[in-house]
């Protein structure tokens, strides 16, 4: 069965009976088209910002993230042929991502770059039965609200071994419980934040000397830390007090260069 919300909570069974038909009243995608319009127009306003280039978008820059553009820092990316070791195997030497060092400024420029191509090759559907999940699909995106595990989440390798073409039919982002409960639209801690968080783990890709995918970020937690939140946002604060150049690759990090009002 479904609510108003267009969340999904009966079986596989159940789904495969149900209406795949616009719903006026559905709040869902009322809510997602919504936050991902203005997640576009943030990304075009950090191009912008990032294409001008003058002191007060270098201050904001290094105020943000406690490195300033034209620093050296480490990037992952991956190549052909490469796949994503599960987190509880054993790393495969194969599928070791490259390194390459790049300009902090170059990184978050050509991120921002690609993370709007993508956000060009995907969109908000009307609903409809997915077939290979219990919950309904909008486009690119998956009514998950009904799991209490958080706001929102993606699965990093859908970048791997694909081309632009490929992105609208290879990536989904799933929208969780709490993504519904986050009252702003903009700003910190805001439904757009909260999709450029999860746009940015899209790993870099590499084919034929030119990077696609996302900016390959992870969510960074010392050993041993207990998982929530609250710790995540914690150990994001520690990296930019102690201006660490590993901001860049934590997704806690760069959403903050995404939470601003426009």
């Amino acid at each position: 069965m479904s609510d108003n919300n267009g969340s999904s909570t009966g079986t596989a069974e159940e789904k495969k009976e149900c209406f795949k038909e616009f719903v006026v009243s559905d709040k869902f995608k009322k809510m997602i088209d919504e936050a991902f319009k203005k997640t576009k127009a943030i990304l075009e306003q950090r191009r912008d910002d990032l294409n001008k280039w003058e002191y007060d978008q270098e201050h904001e820059f290094s105020t943000i993230f406690g490195i300033e553009g034209k620093e050296l820092i480490t990037i992952k990316y991956y190549s052909p042929g490469q796949q994503i070791d599960p987190d509880d195997a054993e790393p495969m030497p194969l599928n070791t991502p490259s390194e390459i060092e790049v300009y902090a400024y170059d990184f978050m420029r050509d991120g921002v770059e690609r993370l709007l191509g993508i956000c060009n090759k995907i969109e908000v559907g009307d609903r409809e039965c997915d077939k290979n999940s219990i919950f309904y699909r909008y486009g690119n995106f998956l009514n998950e609200t009904a799991l209490k595990l958080g706001a929102a989440r993606i699965s990093k390798g859908q970048t791997l071994n694909a081309l632009p073409d490929k992105y609208k039919e290879r990536i989904h982002v799933e929208i969780l419980h709490r993504f519904k409960e986050i009252n702003r639209l903009t700003g910190r801690d805001s439904r757009v934040s909260t999709l450029c968080h999860e746009l940015s783990h899209l790993v870099i890709y590499k084919e034929n000397g030119v990077y696609y995918g996302g900016m390959g970020t992870d969510d960074i937690l010392p050993q041993g830390i207990k998982k929530t939140n609250d710790n995540y946002t914690k150990h994001a604060a520690g990296l930019l007090q102690k201006k660490s150049k590993q901001v860049f690759n934590n997704a806690y990090n760069v959403e903050r260069y995404f939470e601003i009002e426009i």
